[in-house]
């Protein structure tokens, strides 16, 4: 695993996400099989397993913000981005995920686009602000 994580990060940084040929690769080079690899890979929300938008959704669904309603947030922004969580819009700008919790607890509903925070979302102001991510 110490090995991993680094070189793990690393082609995530780089591909934006964990292409499965690279995945192989190193599992043949480390002697290991590649169920061993996508284990730690899909344990941690960093890594992604499928290419991503230039702008990553994240909607947080803890318990604080779903008390106040990420639920609905979260709606909002499957129709004005066009797609369910987990997915990628059509363009490849958006890709929205639901997160267990971006710590802003104090702050919620709170969602973060391109790793920008934003809190006490409401949701007439969804349309603003992806707008700022062209």
């Amino acid at each position: 695993l110490g090995r991993m994580m680094p070189v793990l990060q690393e082609i995530n940084e780089s591909y934006g996400y964990l292409p499965r040929k690279l995945l192989e690769h190193l599992a043949a080079r480390w002697g290991l099989r590649v169920a061993e690899i996508l284990r730690v890979a899909s344990f941690y929300d960093r890594f992604a397993l499928e290419p991503v938008g230039r702008h990553v959704v994240e909607v947080c669904s803890g318990t604080s913000c779903r008390s106040r309603r990420s639920k609905v947030l979260m709606e909002r922004l499957e129709k004005e981005i066009g797609v369910a969580p987990g997915q990628t819009d059509k363009t490849g700008r958006f890709t929205l995920r639901t997160v267990r919790c971006l710590g802003l607890c104090a702050l919620s509903p709170a969602m973060k686009v391109g790793g920008r925070s934003f809190g006490r979302v409401n949701i007439d102001r969804v349309p603003e602000i992806l707008e700022q991510f062209s």
